[in-house]
C-alpha cells in the first residue's frame, strides 16, 4: 500500500525565494533540484510526476518533500557531515591563503618548504 505524499503549501516569500534559487547560476545543482522538487510539489504534483519530470528517483522526491514539510526552508540546506575533525583552525588556513598571494621579496613565488617555514 502506497503512502500519500504530504501536501506542500508555500508562503509568498518562500515561493519567491525558491524562484530566485532556481534561477541562480552560482548554486549547486543539488540545491536547485531540491527547490524544483518543492515548487512542483506545491503545485499539487505527485511524487512520481515530479520524479519523471526531473529525471530523478521517486525516493529523492519523497525525502525532500517530507523534510520541507517538517522543517521548512531550512531543510533544503546541506546538513553537516560526519568525518575527521579539522587539524588546522580557520584562522590559520585564512592566514596561509592570504600570505601565499604575496610572494617573498627575493622570489617570484613561494616554494612549499619556504611557505611552511614562514607559516
Amino acid at each position: 500500500m502506497r503512502r500519500t505524499a504530504p501536501p506542500v503549501s508555500l508562503a509568498p516569500e518562500q515561493a519567491n525565494e525558491l524562484r530566485r534559487t532556481v534561477r541562480a547560476s552560482t548554486l549547486s545543482a543539488s540545491s536547485v533540484t531540491r527547490c524544483r522538487i518543492i515548487r512542483l510539489a506545491s503545485s499539487g504534483e505527485t511524487n512520481q510526476a515530479i520524479a519523471d519530470a526531473l529525471k530523478i528517483p521517486e525516493q529523492t522526491v519523497s525525502k525532500w518533500r517530507r523534510r520541507f514539510v517538517k522543517l521548512g526552508m531550512a531543510a533544503l540546506q546541506d546538513s553537516r557531515r560526519s568525518g575527521r575533525p579539522m587539524r588546522l583552525s580557520t584562522d590559520s588556513i585564512n592566514k596561509v591563503l592570504t600570505e601565499v598571494t604575496k610572494p617573498p621579496a627575493s622570489r617570484t613565488q613561494w616554494s612549499l618548504r619556504s611557505m611552511a617555514r614562514h607559516a
